[in-house]
């Protein structure tokens, strides 16, 4: 049998430790972590694995291929030969980064556990640091992997918080159940509440009071509360401002089908045959409508986005200029199209009342 050649072994011994990475990463699917039902634990696998074979793959193909004895010029064709095996072993190192790369771009943006992102992000800053002593420090590449997780996990967290608001309403409208029956707390239905003008002055972490006469508006509320929490635990600096345009997009959004709704629910007063009913419903049912709009608009919001620039992000907002994008336009235009309707219907500066039952702020978990 020909012996191999030098190069030939060394293409051998990488080609063999690179189907051995393989196959043990296929081993963990095979163990059963799921690449998306648990996709956690899977990479947290899958970096050791990773971290284990390739720092086996350099160091011992360096010690093996690369570590030659300085001689006197005796082996003419060593150092041509030693570059040659360097670049085979950067392109294979380099193609093993490229893989697991490739498997957090796909996989990161399944975990909704902020928890877990941030212990895989510091699981990876460690194996980064201690490639670095071999000339392979990839931690460069992580931030806006990460950037990208967070801003996945916020999305769909918004987005169901919304989908879930707007089927609402839409069962509701469907039914023809009261606005007064549903959308404020039976005590505050004959004065709903109305949040005023938001006004300059210390911030406050806990939610209003007033939400909490609001089902439907405290529970959005919480939506908001657990994406903020998402945020808290791993907030990249460079999206805040990509952050700030997803909550005004949803807050929008939930403020557009709020409008659309009151809007029918004061159409059908018309089209309604008469009947027999407590004087005053109809003003009633808009008050209430009034008093959600408002509570989402000058309550909620204010709230929400104090609370990402300030509570998460630790912004003075004095010193906080909102970004110029689409998003906060269409935020600032929903609010103008809710206060140019409610004053067409003379409700704008309706009722003074400001504060829950009771006059206790409301648990963040609780509202």
């Amino acid at each position: 049998m020909k012996a191999l050649g030098e190069d030939e072994l060394a293409l051998a011994f990488l080609a063999g430790r690179v189907s051995n990475l393989n196959a043990s990463l296929a081993a963990i699917e095979r163990d059963g972590a799921d690449q998306l039902e648990e996709a956690a634990r899977y990479l947290k696998r899958y970096i050791d694995v990773f971290r284990e074979n390739l720092h086996e793959i350099v160091t011992q193909f360096s010690t093996i291929f690369l570590e030659r004895p300085h001689t006197d010029g005796t082996q003419t064709g060593s150092v041509p030969i030693v570059r040659a095996h360097s670049h085979l072993l950067g392109e294979v190192a380099h193609h093993v980064i490229e893989l697991l790369i490739s498997v957090l771009n796909f996989t990161l943006p399944h975990i909704s556990d902020p928890s877990a992102l941030n212990t895989l992000l510091s699981q990876l800053s460690y194996c980064g640091s201690a490639f670095a002593r071999i000339g392979l420090d990839f931690r460069s590449m992580l931030p806006t992997i990460f950037e990208q997780a967070v801003i996945a996990g916020v999305t769909k967290t918004l987005e169901q918080g919304s989908n879930t608001f707007s089927q609402r309403l839409k069962q509701r409208q469907k039914s023809h159940k009261l606005p007064a029956l549903w959308l404020v707390v039976p005590e505050q239905a004959s004065n709903p509440p109305m949040a005023p003008r938001p006004e300059a002055g210390p911030v406050n972490h806990l939610p209003p009071t007033l939400l909490s006469s609001y089902p439907p508006i405290a529970v959005l509320a919480n939506v908001y509360i657990t994406a903020l929490n998402q945020i808290r635990l791993l907030a990249p600096a460079n999206i805040l401002s990509r952050l700030y345009g997803l909550f005004c997009t949803s807050i929008a959004e939930s403020s557009l089908a709020l409008l659309a709704y009151s809007k029918e629910v004061v159409a059908s007063e018309k089209t309604k045959p008469r009947r027999t009913s407590i004087d005053g419903e109809d003003e009633q049912n808009r008050a209430v409508l009034a008093g959600a709009g408002l509570a989402l608009l000058r309550a909620l919001s204010p709230f929400v986005l104090s609370g990402l620039v300030h509570g998460v992000y630790a912004r003075p907002l004095e010193e906080w200029t909102p970004p110029n994008i689409e998003a906060v336009t269409a935020l600032q235009e929903i609010e103008k199209n809710w206060e140019a309707w409610l004053d067409g219907l003379g409700l704008l500066n309706h009722g003074a009342v400001a504060e829950a039952p009771g006059g206790e702020p409301a648990a963040p978990s609780e509202v």
